[in-house]
């Protein structure tokens, strides 16, 4: 594949076991089929809140910490505004 630009995963709660199968699918895809980006959305929780989760189980998903291509947004519910980070942000 060639010249693929986004692929998506997008989630209403965060179950730990199932976000880590979507990062490593994003994962997957960044690395080896050429995707430039991969997008995780999230739609019930805050910026800070998704952090704060995923710092939980920091062991988990700690090989994605190099990949810079895997963006995450998080919109907490219809008032409030979409935050953005970078997967590798969070983990370093």
């Amino acid at each position: 594949m060639k010249d693929n630009t986004l692929v998506i995963e997008v989630k209403g709660q965060y179950d730990k076991d199932q976000v880590k199968k979507d990062f490593e699918k994003l994962n997957r895809f960044t690395k080896y089929y050429n995707y430039k980006k991969g997008l995780f959305l999230i739609y019930t929780l805050s910026k800070y809140e998704f952090i704060s989760k995923i710092k939980q189980h920091k062991d988990l998903f700690i090989e994605y910490t190099y990949n810079k291509n895997i963006i995450i947004l998080c919109k907490k519910d219809y008032d409030s505004k979409i935050e953005e980070i970078y997967l590798s942000e969070i983990l370093k």
